[in-house]
């Protein structure tokens, strides 16, 4: 730092400067670059590039969420399906029978309904059901990058009633996919 000080006041460059960080609302800035734009740019939620009857779907799906949290019950939308959203039931959380009280994850649902099979590498995230918030809070879905396509066991939530799973076609292999294979992430 004494050195850059040093070369500066020697040369006498007054030309230099220090880039600024916007920080979002605040309306300042603090002399650093934010990477705040580049990931928002970068993250794109699953089914956001499709365009389909935003207004409809949205009242769909939050009837459809009501419905299932009533009918202790799951919502699985899968994108571009000509029934994009259905209503699947959970085992029923007490009583008799083999399926009473068993957990159902993600990973069992695509399993199940053949999803998986039908749309072969898939994106998925799931929107938990909240009463602050109108779509459910998003917990991303992260598949293991070998060739499998199972679900990182971190990302393989427990279903509760009123989950909505929203699933899509993944896009073809991509350079930024290569990448994250090369660094394991």
């Amino acid at each position: 730092m004494l050195a850059a000080w040093f070369c500066i006041s020697v040369s006498g460059c007054a030309s230099w400067q220090v880039p600024s960080l916007a920080v979002p609302g605040a309306g300042m800035s603090f002399g650093l670059t934010a990477s705040a734009d580049s990931d928002q740019e970068r993250y794109q939620p699953v089914g956001s590039d499709v365009s389909l009857a935003p207004a409809s779907l949205h009242r769909l799906a939050y009837q459809k969420v009501r419905q299932a949290k009533a009918q202790h019950a799951v919502v699985l939308q899968v994108v571009g399906d000509e029934e994009p959203l259905r209503v699947l039931p959970l085992p029923p959380p007490e009583g008799s029978g083999p399926a009473a009280g068993r957990t159902v994850f993600v990973s069992s649902l695509l399993d199940q309904t053949g999803v998986k099979k039908k749309l072969g590498r898939i994106e998925a995230s799931l929107f938990r059901a909240d009463a602050g918030s109108l779509n459910g809070i998003r917990m991303d879905v992260q598949f293991a990058n070998d060739s499998s396509g199972s679900i990182r066991p971190e990302t393989d939530y427990a279903l509760r009633p009123g989950d909505r799973l929203v699933v899509k076609k993944a896009e073809a292999f991509n350079l930024e996919r290569l990448l994250d294979m090369a660094l394991a992430r």
